[in-house]
Formats: C-alpha cells, sequence, structure tokens
C-alpha cells in the first residue's frame, strides 16, 4: 500500500449533535457516524486529514474536551460570532462535513461563513415520515406524547444556502444510499442530489468470526426509546418461549413519556449497552435481527449484523435492503401492534428456513463488505471535496 505524501493535512470540521461519547451526551446514529468519519480521515494510510468535532451545543464538561478521540478535539462555538470565527479562523478548517442536519448546526456555519459544507444525509424526514412518527403512541399511555420524537426544522438548510451574502459556500447534500435522494427536496428544500457518501466499515471486515449460536437466537440492537419500540420485541419474544431474544440497548427517557419495561419473559436476556468484543460475539450468534422502529433510515445496527451474515427482520424497508437481505412485513402506525402476527409469521420462517437464512446472511455479508467500507468513503469523500472547490484533497486523499 503506497502512503500519500505527508504535507499540509486536509483540515475537516466534522458538524454534529453527539459524539457517541457518554459522558457529553446520548449514544447514537449520528454520534457514530461522526466518530467512525473520524476515525478514517485521521487513522487510514491513504488520507492525511486533521479532523475537529464541532458543536454550538453547551457541552456538560466545558468549552474543549481533549481526548474524545486520542487527539480529536471537540470544539464548542457557543461564544459570541467575532470570538467564534476568529478561534476557527486560527484553525483553519478546509471543509464541513455536517451529520444530516440540525438547527443548532448554524452556529457552526456562522462561525465559518465561506467554508464549504458537505451534509452527511443519514436520517432524513419527509413530511409523511414525520406524521408516521407523529402517530407513534406507547402501550397503555395512549394519552401521552412519547418522547424523544419532536420535529426538525430541516427545511432551514435552503433558507441558509440561499441566504443574500456577498459569497455563499459550496452546500452538498451527500446520500449515505442512493435511494435516499429521492427525500432531498422535501426534507432541506433543496435539489436532488447524486452524490453518495456510504458508510466507512462498521467494524473490520477481515477480524470477523461467524460461528452462529446452537440454539435459535433473534437479536435487538438500538436505543430502548419510543420511536424504536422495544415492546414489539418483548411481544414477539412471548410467540417464541423456545428461542432466546437478547435485547441490546439503554432508554434514554425517564418518566411517564418513555418506555419502562414490565413483565419480561424468561427467554429475553436484558444486557444494556454493549460494546467491543462482546457486542460482536452477541451480533455472531444472532440468527435473526429484528428492528421493530416506527421510523429510521438504514441504521447502523443492521449493517453491523450484515457483516456477520445475519438476515433483518424490519417494519421498514430502505431502497430494498431488507427485501433483499430478510423479510420486512411492512410498516404499521401507533403502537405497531397490529403487525405482530406478521412480524411472528416472519419470523417463524426465518428460523425454521435454514437455507433461506443462509442466503440472505450471505448476500448481507457480500453487500456490507462492498458497498460500505473505508476505502470506498474516502473516495467518495474526496470526489465531494472537490466538487466543492476544495482542490486540496486531491492530494491529501489517494484512495
Amino acid at each position: 500500500m503506497n502512503l500519500i505524501k505527508r504535507d499540509t493535512p486536509l483540515k475537516v470540521g466534522v458538524v454534529a449533535n453527539e459524539f457517541f461519547d457518554k459522558s457529553i451526551g446520548r449514544l447514537g446514529g449520528f454520534g457514530w457516524a461522526a466518530r467512525r468519519a473520524a476515525e478514517v480521515l485521521e487513522k487510514h494510510p491513504k488520507s492525511n486529514s486533521e479532523v475537529y468535532f464541532l458543536t454550538a451545543n453547551e457541552m456538560s464538561n466545558g468549552f474543549v474536551k481533549k481526548d474524545l478521540l486520542q487527539n480529536t478535539p471537540l470544539i464548542s462555538l457557543n461564544g459570541n460570532r467575532i470570538h467564534n470565527f476568529a478561534k476557527m479562523f486560527s484553525i483553519g478548517v478546509d471543509i464541513l462535513l455536517a451529520i444530516d442536519y440540525r438547527s443548532t448546526y448554524r452556529g457552526v456555519f456562522n462561525a465559518i461563513p465561506f467554508t464549504p459544507i458537505i451534509v452527511w444525509v443519514r436520517d432524513p424526514r419527509s413530511p409523511q415520515d414525520v406524521d408516521k412518527i407523529n402517530s407513534l403512541k406507547i402501550p397503555g399511555k395512549q394519552h401521552l406524547k412519547p418522547a424523544g420524537i419532536s420535529e426538525n426544522n430541516t427545511q432551514q438548510l435552503s433558507e441558509y444556502t440561499n441566504r443574500k451574502i456577498p459569497i455563499t459556500p459550496k452546500m452538498i447534500l451527500a446520500n449515505k444510499m442512493p435511494h435516499m435522494k429521492k427525500t432531498n427536496e422535501a426534507v432541506y428544500g433543496l435539489p436532488e442530489s447524486d452524490f453518495v457518501l456510504p458508510n466507512p466499515s462498521v467494524l473490520d471486515y477481515s477480524s470477523v468470526n461467524i460461528k452462529k449460536a446452537n440454539k435459535p437466537t433473534v437479536i435487538y440492537l438500538g436505543r430502548l426509546d419510543p420511536i424504536k419500540r422495544p415492546w414489539l420485541f418483548i411481544a414477539l419474544a412471548k410467540k417464541f418461549p423456545d428461542v432466546d431474544f437478547l435485547m441490546l440497548g439503554q432508554n434514554h427517557f425517564d418518566g411517564p413519556n418513555g418506555w419502562s419495561l414490565e413483565e419480561v419473559p424468561e427467554n429475553v436476556k436484558l444486557l444494556g449497552h454493549v460494546t467491543g468484543e462482546e457486542k460482536l460475539k452477541l451480533l455472531s450468534s444472532a440468527w435473526v435481527l429484528v428492528n421493530t422502529s416506527i421510523h429510521e433510515e438504514s441504521p447502523v445496527s443492521v449493517f453491523e449484523a450484515f457483516a456477520f451474515e445475519t438476515p433483518v427482520l424490519s417494519y421498514e424497508d430502505w431502497g430494498r435492503l431488507v427485501e433483499r437481505h430478510g423479510i420486512a412485513i411492512g410498516q404499521r402506525p401507533g403502537t405497531g401492534m397490529e403487525g405482530l402476527p406478521e412480524l411472528e409469521e416472519a419470523l417463524h420462517r426465518l428460523l425454521s428456513d435454514d437455507e433461506l437464512r443462509r442466503k440472505y446472511g450471505k448476500a448481507a455479508r457480500s453487500y456490507v463488505e462492498t458497498e460500505h467500507n473505508n476505502e470506498t468513503f474516502l473516495s467518495s469523500f474526496r470526489k465531494i471535496c472537490m466538487a466543492s472547490g476544495v482542490e486540496k484533497a486531491s492530494r491529501c486523499l489517494s484512495v
């Protein structure tokens, strides 16, 4: 492998509202994307990049938290505009990579008003998606609005892009997957974009050791928040008393508007937030991953399961991803309980048909290794940077 010449690095500001660090916020998909992008840009042998995590949110640990990811600083831009501008001018960021779009990002954008921006479209919510999410109900609490489903005004992005100033920075939407471009205009008020920025490798594919459990094992991997509808996983487990159900994740919302466990079947193991080798072993053992969310766009957990040849069973589908590597039963509004019979039937099919399950699993492994890897991520990022006018990317990213 030829290493690139170590001259002036490409300086990338990764803008997000979470950074996959429990000491400063929740553990979610945006944080995962921010962290993985930084890891690849800073550590890949064909990348000469310097990364800064940027946020305009108040951070619990002060203005700058060092060593969030080894030597990657987190800079919270909560001062006045002149102070923020001076701080960012001294760093000299070449391009911003925003993890989707949230209104709080404007504080960062305003601190570097002429810097090109890549908006990494990861979880867009169209008006139809918002209506679907607003139908969400927690069983037994139908009169309460579930926590964590507030709407984000992503149309503000077009307002920012079209503002009247002497120089408007280049703004590019980069979709995580090609099918997502059809939502660009409805979600962000901007034209459809053909740019695609896939996930980096969701794990080290070369070290994957697939060892399925001898006993049928089903896994849930995600937050135990209402939007994920974890109660459906519990209800499904009751239908399969001879199958092991592993539930990985933690609840971010306490109180009446959140979801709390009540009766848990004996075949359900509540494992909380699991990382590292333990998580990989559990994913390797699973026969099927179940996704019960009322809405999310191709979550990282699905790609992680794919790496271990684990097919997915889901209410949602994303660009025929589930159809090709598992079973999608179609979305149900509200609690989702009316879809339980179809969920039960589909799981029975996957558990009982070894040949079908293995076929889906092998296709899933091939897909994720081919489409979502570090080299493809860097190559795509390089092209998008250059389309943004950042020519330095041509020599700093050689993939």
